[in-house]
């Protein structure tokens, strides 16, 4: 018994090691050294793989289900990219058929049965990856990433990010639209994120804002409500949809210039960050100009900060192009009731504000747990949709200064008197963070 005892456990780790040991790829294209890929693919110092744990086919099934429920699509330069088997998401990895994706951007694909690999390449570079290895080659150096190759549905699945960015190209992810946005790069970007203490007092303010913490919307009537001292300096950071790169959705109807979700929520993003330091505010920006931050960052910027709220400013689009109207999303995580004022209570607020000051249909609020900036913040957040770029006459409307205006005060409306709703609060800010976040 006690022999058995010890061959049973010394078989299953061979059989392990077996499984996860690294298969080396050969026939990359000769070339210089490429730059090293995405985050998750990382060289040890030994030139091997780090310890890995094989997909299990629960893991997969978990990923299609999920992705099924909520569906992921894919684009290549702002055009879709259609395929018979849709990416699927392991891991927190998105996984593309290898052939839908790179053959489109001209791309050489080809997969070798015997070795059960997949090549792929271009003039100037060549990936290689073996189907469940950890290991995967770019002009003949091995890189290792944290989930591996799989056949999904008799297809060779690849890590998108792994196999783009080692071909030179740009990922993004749409939270909203659940899209994978491929694209060449357009330009080097600034640091991820701009961030400053709150301005009080003499401290600049936007055109309409009068000192002392009111402001009058610009063109219209309205004033903000003064914020309750007992917030002063409160930390909020404000997301700007999208950017470099990644558009977000685009009216293709505006004439010969397109105009595009990005821009507008930048416009709106930063008007709100005038209102709130005039406010009192502490503000801090994902993004203050025209470069991309990738999705799984902007939560980790915010975790980061130790901000209070998360507020992230987008706009709109469907395939109808007669619904208009703002919506906002929250998602209330599991220590929402110790909070006093939860994700659901602050998209209330914001909701019928941001509605009140454009004049578009309330489209009401809506639990969104699948997206990334609600589900990973360690403080309430919402996603605000102000209108639809679909709709010519809500495109119309966004561009000009009144909607952007009306969009950025409803906001600041809002959230000032969702806090001030809640300023009596016993513990006053210190009862403003979950303990142990």
């Amino acid at each position: 018994m006690r022999t058995k005892a010890v061959l049973f456990p010394l078989l299953f780790l061979l059989l392990c090691f077996a499984w996860t040991a690294p298969v080396r790829a050969a026939g990359a294209e000769a070339g210089t050294d490429a730059d090293a890929p995405a985050a998750e693919a990382v060289l040890t110092e030994t030139g091997t793989a780090p310890a890995a744990v094989p997909v299990s086919a629960e893991e997969i099934a978990e990923g299609i289900a999920f992705c099924e429920a909520f569906p992921v699509g894919l684009v290549l330069d702002g055009l879709p990219v259609e395929s018979d088997v849709p990416p699927v998401i392991v891991r927190e990895r998105t996984l593309i058929p290898a052939r839908a994706l790179f053959e489109r951007m001209g791309a050489s694909v080809s997969w070798d049965e015997a070795m059960r690999r997949v090549t792929v390449s271009t003039t100037g570079a060549g990936i290689v990856l073996a189907i469940d290895a950890f290991e995967y080659e770019i002009n003949g150096n091995i890189y290792s990433t944290d989930v591996p190759p799989l056949i999904i549905g008799e297809r060779t699945m690849i890590p998108v990010r792994v196999a783009a960015e080692s071909l030179g190209l740009r990922v993004n992810w749409d939270e909203l639209a659940r899209t994978v946005a491929v694209a060449s790069p357009a330009r080097e970007e600034p640091p991820a994120f701009a961030s400053e203490p709150a301005q009080t007092g003499e401290a600049a303010a936007p055109g309409g804002v009068s000192r002392g913490g009111q402001a009058a919307r610009g063109g219209a009537s309205g004033v903000l409500p003064p914020l309750s001292p007992a917030f002063a300096g409160f930390s909020v950071v404000i997301d700007a949809g999208h950017g470099g790169i990644d558009s977000g959705a685009v009216g293709e109807e505006n004439g010969p210039a397109p105009l595009f979700e990005k821009d507008i929520n930048l416009d709106v993003s930063l008007r709100i960050e005038a209102y709130l330091r005039a406010a009192g505010f502490s503000v801090h920006m994902i993004r203050s100009g025209d470069y991309a931050v990738d999705i799984y960052e902007r939560p980790g910027i915010a975790n980061g900060l130790g901000a209070k709220l998360y507020i992230s400013i987008h706009n709109n689009s469907s395939e109808k192009p007669n619904v208009s109207g703002t919506s906002t999303y929250y998602y209330n995580k599991e220590w929402a009731a110790s909070y006093p004022l939860d994700s659901e209570t602050l998209a209330t607020y914001v909701q019928k504000a941001v509605s009140a000051q454009t004049g578009l249909p309330d489209l009401g609020i809506h639990d969104g747990p699948a997206y990334i900036v609600l589900n990973r913040t360690a403080m309430p957040a919402i996603i605000v949709e102000g209108a639809f770029l679909s709709n010519a006459s809500d495109r119309a409307l966004m561009a000009t200064d009144a909607y952007r205006e009306a969009y950025a005060f409803g906001v600041a409306a809002g959230l000032i008197d969702a806090l001030n709703e809640r300023a009596s609060a016993p513990s006053g800010l210190d009862n403003m963070m979950p303990i142990g976040l």
